[in-house]
């Protein structure tokens, strides 16, 4: 609940999901509808979530390894720098306490190859329609609701070339009006305060340089 608030900065229809090492969404009107779906861990669930996306990787090098269809040689040296020789990652990610962390840390791996790598690129698709599908089932039936993203994973780079298949996608809230008198969003304020109210910054030399001036006169 706290994290839906935040996100959405009301007390009212709306739903959040929220990605990291693992993945869960949460819809409520905060009167009938209270609803959750997913966060059952990365063996049953948290689709979308980093674990999800570094297993998907995984196996996806795994089976560029065997020379089996719809691997990916490039998800196969990146991993193995990352990780060491295939031979033991089962063990690594299987069989481990923080095994669901070692499956996160292969998700920035996927990414960083979604851009040349057509297998990666489908797997970061699949990781973002599934965030957007728990969000979405988070929010049906609720009346108007406000939708939000949050955790390391939502970032806009899970749903580049994924736009005819998702509806909207919002890290926390909508920047469409950067007016921090209208929008009362942290990241609408952030917005307004670092970039276009800032006149002068320092820069690594602790000198003052224009930013949102063209010129200034002493007198």
């Amino acid at each position: 609940v706290a994290g839906l608030v935040g996100a959405t900065g009301r007390i009212g229809p709306g739903a959040v999901v929220a990605a990291g090492t693992g993945a869960v969404a949460f819809g409520t009107d905060f009167d009938r509808q209270w609803r959750r779906v997913d966060g059952w861990g990365h063996v049953l669930g948290d689709a979308g979530s980093a674990a999800s996306l570094g297993m998907a990787g995984l196996r996806a090098a795994l089976r560029a390894h065997d020379g089996l269809p719809d691997g990916s040689a490039t998800l196969l040296s990146a991993a193995a720098d990352l990780l060491g020789a295939p031979e033991g990652w089962p063990r690594l990610v299987m069989t481990t306490a923080d095994a669901p962390e070692r499956l996160a840390s292969v998700a920035p791996v996927v990414t960083a190859a979604a851009e040349a790598d057509p297998v990666a690129h489908a797997l970061c698709v699949q990781a973002g329609t599934d965030l957007a599908v728990s969000l979405l089932r988070a929010a049906d039936g609720l009346a108007d609701p406000l939708l939000a993203a949050t955790g390391g994973l939502s970032m806009p780079a899970l749903s580049q070339g994924a736009a005819a298949r998702t509806l909207k996608f919002v890290p926390q809230a909508n920047l469409a009006n950067f007016d921090p008198i209208w929008g009362t969003q942290y990241v609408v304020r952030n917005a307004a305060a670092l970039v276009w109210d800032t006149l002068y910054g320092i820069d690594a030399t602790l000198q003052p340089q224009r930013q949102m001036v063209e010129s200034e006169e002493v007198s």
